[in-house]
């Protein structure tokens, strides 16, 4: 088995596990903020582990979801997979990548904020549909910086997959938010490694990169110079009432 130096394989997990969350469809604009979204989201049956079926612009094999709710306003997610490029030189691994979600008005559960490790801005998270046994689920990402925005979607399943009805239902829903099925990648669940079962295991949070996970903390003075450019994420409606 190729044998790899720890420091540079993981310096190669982060790189792609942000190049990951970087491969979104881009486009120009604002983000949608009056989209439909599920009418009814139950925070502790949505919680658990999801499989990701479908998902834009992946590289990688065996992804997964899994929501944790710390409270009726905030949740945690980790998203677990394996990197395509790291198969190639036979090197077993797993990844987990976890952010944190945020509603910000209690009546809308559905819409969310969500924070990922590296992410210089916050982005909006919508849960687009949900059927009543939480057995599927629709998302989407979107992230906006300046004049230009990008967006990504995401088919969840408790299962392996989905009847084909169900599928083209949920990727209708897509056309919506101007995301095809083109745009959009099927995930490989065969032959998955158990958690913590590779040669190698990263884990990366928000305190990687300074504890709100943005990656200019690395760089003090890049992040004084641009920490008033972000574009603000949806205001907390619940703290004003």
């Amino acid at each position: 088995m190729y044998r790899m130096q720890p420091k540079l394989l993981l310096l190669l997990v982060i790189s792609a596990s942000l190049g990951y969350t970087a491969a979104h469809k881009v486009g120009f604009g604002s983000c949608p903020r009056n989209m439909q979204v599920a009418d009814k989201l139950d925070l502790n049956k949505f919680a658990g582990k999801w499989n990701v079926l479908m998902v834009a612009k992946a590289y990688s094999k065996c992804l997964t979801m899994t929501f944790t709710v710390v409270n009726d306003k905030t949740l945690k997610i980790t998203e677990a997979r394996e990197f395509g490029f790291l198969e190639t030189v036979n090197m077993e691994h797993t990844n987990k990548y976890t952010g944190e979600l945020t509603i910000p008005n209690s009546n809308e559960p559905a819409k969310m904020n969500i924070k990922w490790p590296g992410n210089f801005a916050p982005a909006l998270f919508y849960v687009m549909e949900v059927d009543p046994e939480n057995n599927y689920a629709l998302l989407f990402e979107c992230q906006q910086w300046l004049f230009v925005h990008r967006t990504s979607a995401a088919i969840l399943a408790r299962g392996k997959s989905l009847d084909s009805e169900t599928m083209n239902m949920l990727m209708s829903k897509l056309g919506s938010v101007d995301i095809s099925s083109e745009d959009m990648t099927p995930i490989d669940h065969e032959q998955c490694l158990s958690d913590g079962e590779g040669a190698f295991n990263t884990n990366i949070d928000l305190d990687t990169f300074g504890g709100d996970g943005n990656i200019l903390n690395l760089i003090p003075e890049i992040a004084l110079a641009t920490r008033d450019k972000e574009v603000q994420p949806m205001e907390n409606v619940d703290s004003e009432q």
